[in-house]
């Protein structure tokens, strides 16, 4: 009889494990699947603003320093994993914005990122919400085919709609943006020509400045071009209307791309103390250098400071040799700085360290 009893118990206890194991799966099947009646009200294949519900955000709401919506873009394959720097970027603009929502909108015929590096922005407080988007695929019946212009399609139309910041993923916040909010629009300066479009900063939906932005994109939009629509033409406008929209000539995309050697050069460190972000230019870095907790530690480079800094809160060159578990988590005595009352950038510039050390 205790043997019945045993074997009972048995396939008990492995009928109870089938239980949960199904149920594991059908949950993250659930939450790792885009909602189709979300992904039918979203992503319009030219300038119609996007239907996002109303319990993501209002579009009467102004974005100032205390409600700021973050925008990221992800229009990448099915199950791509994020990149370490794109996990830094999440990491800094949740600390120097201080947004109530970061929207990352991804292919909605593909999926959020995977991997450990998503895991860990996910869990280290970024208040990120994947939404579904169709990628565009024209603008004004005109064809976009080049997947950077349809990026610079869907940031444009979706800063227009729901106002607030949208960053690349490899522009990294190095300082709070409170003086900024001030102004109806940022945009920062690339060359004398060109605003760079990594960078975005609308305070109300509906702004002047974005609204011609968008709508010079009917005016003989050129695929081919690589950067016409996305930089040229909001300096020629920025010109034009210079009481619609504030530049930030140096602290934005500065390194630019024509001196961005200063960013991955070994010992050519580039003063960013008076940044409110960096470009990194991502693309352009050599292949065989990896950025990760560890290899971040000795980088004496100018992404390295900065990775340092929103990673283990320290600019300096930090110790390689007998790392332990702890010495590789992320510094979190900057961000609870940012979260105090009162945090401003006087305060962060008094608990940081002196670069010239």
């Amino acid at each position: 009889m205790s043997g019945l009893i045993l074997a009972v118990r048995h396939y008990a206890v492995m009928f109870l494990l089938l239980v949960i194991c199904l149920v594991v799966y059908v949950t993250l099947l659930y939450v790792t699947t885009p909602n189709e009646r979300l992904t039918q009200r979203l992503g319009p294949s030219t300038f119609a603003a996007v239907d996002l519900p109303d319990q993501l955000s209002s579009t009467s709401e102004s974005n100032d320093n205390m409600s700021i919506i973050v925008h990221v873009i992800w229009f990448f394959p099915p199950r791509t994993e994020l990149r370490f720097h794109h996990a830094l970027a999440l990491m800094a603009v949740q600390r120097y914005a201080r947004p109530r929502k970061i929207l990352f909108w991804y292919d909605a015929a593909s999926t959020p990122p995977v991997g450990r590096w998503w895991l860990l922005a996910r869990y280290s407080g970024v208040h990120v919400l994947p939404v579904p988007y169709r990628r565009p695929k024209s603008v004004f019946n005109q064809t976009v085919s080049v997947i950077e212009h349809q990026s610079d399609v869907a940031r444009i139309a979706i800063i227009e709609r729901y106002g607030g910041l949208y960053i690349d993923l490899d522009v990294i916040l190095v300082r709070p943006l409170n003086s900024l909010f001030r102004f109806d629009v940022v945009l920062g300066a690339e060359t004398g020509d060109l605003l760079g479009s990594g960078f975005i900063l609308a305070r109300r939906p509906g702004a002047e400045f974005i609204r011609r932005w968008r709508r010079s994109y009917a005016d003989k939009f050129d695929d081919t071009n690589w950067n016409h629509h996305a930089c040229r033409v909001p300096m020629m406008l920025a010109d034009l209307y210079p009481n619609l929209v504030h530049v930030e000539w140096y602290s934005i995309h500065q390194p630019n791309w024509f001196d961005r050697q200063w960013l991955y050069t070994d010992g050519l460190l580039w003063d960013w103390s008076r940044n409110f972000a960096v470009h990194l230019w991502i693309r352009t870095h050599p292949k065989n250098v990896i950025y990760d907790p560890v290899s971040i530690r000795r980088l004496n480079t100018t992404t390295g400071e900065i990775f340092r800094h929103i990673y283990y809160g320290d600019t300096r060159l930090l110790d390689s040799f007998n790392l332990t578990f702890q010495d590789l988590q992320p510094s979190l005595a900057s961000s609870k700085l940012l979260h105090e009352p009162g945090a401003d950038s006087q305060s962060i510039r008094d608990h940081t360290v002196d670069r010239s050390t």
